[in-house]
């Protein structure tokens, strides 16, 4: 009986630093989950600053093309303007 009383003891000595083992584990990947769930936020964060970003220039860029097309159409029209004006000098000349 006194032999089944020591396997039984040194059986519940192997468990309980199993258990303590088990436990340091499930402390370090608490550990470990909390700093990827951090870098997590502030990816996240990073990238809505992006987007964010990346819509105010994709706006500033649709109004320099408005823009451009407006001085373009006008510099197209102020070149037929001088052309027709040249040959009317040309003409009267």
């Amino acid at each position: 009986m006194t032999a089944i009383k020591e396997d039984a003891k040194t059986q519940l000595e192997y468990v309980s630093a199993a258990c303590e083992d088990v436990e340091c584990e499930i402390a370090s990947l608490q550990d470990e989950y909390t700093k990827l769930q951090a870098y997590n936020n502030e990816l996240e964060e990073k990238l809505h600053e992006s987007v964010t970003y990346s819509r105010g220039l994709e706006a500033e860029l649709e109004t320099k093309e408005k823009e451009y097309k407006r001085l373009s159409d006008r510099a197209s029209k102020t070149d037929s303007e001088n052309y027709m004006l040249r040959r009317l000098v040309k003409e009267w000349a």
